[in-house]
């Protein structure tokens, strides 16, 4: 017993006394892996607006400073991420992952006047390259599209 806690103790000083890891994180390779040569300098403000079938718009804004994005409403059922790379003064490259959720009725008049609404999800992936302050249709179908803008913003912009 003696031997054990003497072996606990000395391992126990020696745990103490070792110092610990430094781990630093460096971003340059997450940004090499996500193939973004040029991360922002500035701020920029992505606006994304999507339309219904029913033709209500529905619009996410919001700013980043950093080369990834992720932006998710539940409530909305949408869900919208991506990378921003500036290419050049006015260009900029955004690779995107849209996700929504669409309501769908589905009445059944086998079982009386019972109608149940399903939730059906989309999603739409790809790789742009725009202008900064003009706007963009990722897709449209019927009456259904989605459109987005980004904006570089000045230093001290809200």
């Amino acid at each position: 017993m003696t031997r054990q806690l003497l072996a606990i103790s000395l391992l126990s000083a020696s745990f103490l006394q070792a110092e610990p890891p430094t781990r630093l994180l460096h971003p340059q390779p997450l940004l090499e892996k996500a193939g973004i040569k040029t991360p922002l300098q500035e701020n920029h403000r992505i606006i994304l607006t999507v339309t219904a079938r029913d033709g209500s718009p529905l619009e996410l804004c919001f700013t980043t400073g950093a080369p990834f994005f992720t932006a998710s409403l539940e409530e909305q059922g949408i869900s919208f991420s991506g990378t921003l790379e500036s290419v050049s003064g006015d260009t900029a490259i955004l690779g995107y992952t849209l996700t929504w959720e669409t309501p769908v009725t589905l009445e059944r008049p086998a079982i009386g006047s019972v109608t149940n609404v399903i939730y059906k999800k989309s999603s739409l992936q790809g790789s742009v390259r725009l202008e900064l302050g003009k706007g963009l249709v990722l897709f449209r179908a019927g009456k259904q599209s989605a459109h987005v803008s980004v904006l570089r913003l000045e230093p001290g912009t809200p």
